[in-house]
């Protein structure tokens, strides 16, 4: 299709254009009112290590923990930690449902894990984050220090705070995404639906025998 086509086509469909478009703002606006609302807050914890571990110097004990760092991630989905944080912090969720809406990552190169925590309210979202946060910690330096000191402490340097806004629905994000959607969609039922009129106009008539 040239260029002309096209430019024919969409002046042509208009009226179909304007209508996806209507469609999916109004979709995107529905969604937005409809979806519930969803505050992240954030716990920091650091990795240190103190003493000499097993007669290497500090900068080893430290690279020794920053390698540990998925281990101490995968941790804090254990059972141990999340039962600790729930009942020590007197958390009114299940460890299931917690465990599904945390995330633990780290800084590249760090020695840094950062306890995310996903929920219906800015409290819960905080409160959740940093009971995680603190257990996980609590359960780091115990087990690093269970068969003799190893240097290695867990320490919660950033609490998690109550988030200032929301991370779900975005309604400005989601009404751009409906108005692009919407236009493209419509563009492309334009194009189609001149495409389809122009073949069956170009189609030849069938010639009835007398």
């Amino acid at each position: 299709m040239t260029l002309a086509a096209l430019l024919r086509a969409l002046r042509q469909g208009w009226a179909v254009i304007v209508a996806a478009t209507a469609v999916g703002t109004l979709a995107a606006f529905g969604y937005s009112q409809l979806a519930p609302t969803v505050y992240q807050a954030s716990a920091r914890i650091y990795i240190r290590a103190d003493q000499d571990l097993g007669g290497t110097s500090a900068l080893a004990g430290q690279l020794f923990a920053t390698n540990r760092l998925r281990t101490y991630a995968e941790l804090a989905a254990t059972s141990t930690v999340l039962h600790s944080a729930i009942e020590l912090h007197k958390l009114n969720v299940t460890e299931s449902d917690l465990a599904h809406r945390m995330l633990v990552s780290s800084p590249a190169d760090s020695a840094l894990l950062d306890i995310s925590v996903r929920a219906a309210s800015e409290h819960d979202a905080d409160n959740q984050a940093n009971a995680v946060a603190t257990e996980l910690a609590n359960g780091i330096t115990a087990l690093e220090n269970a068969n003799g000191a190893t240097g290695l402490q867990a320490l919660v340097v950033d609490p998690a705070a109550p988030p200032a806004a929301r991370v779900e629905p975005l309604k400005r994000r989601n009404m751009l995404l409906g108005v692009v959607i919407g236009l493209e969609l419509g563009c492309a039922a334009a194009v189609i639906r001149d495409h389809r009129k122009r073949a069956s106009q170009a189609a030849p008539i069938p010639a009835f025998a007398v």
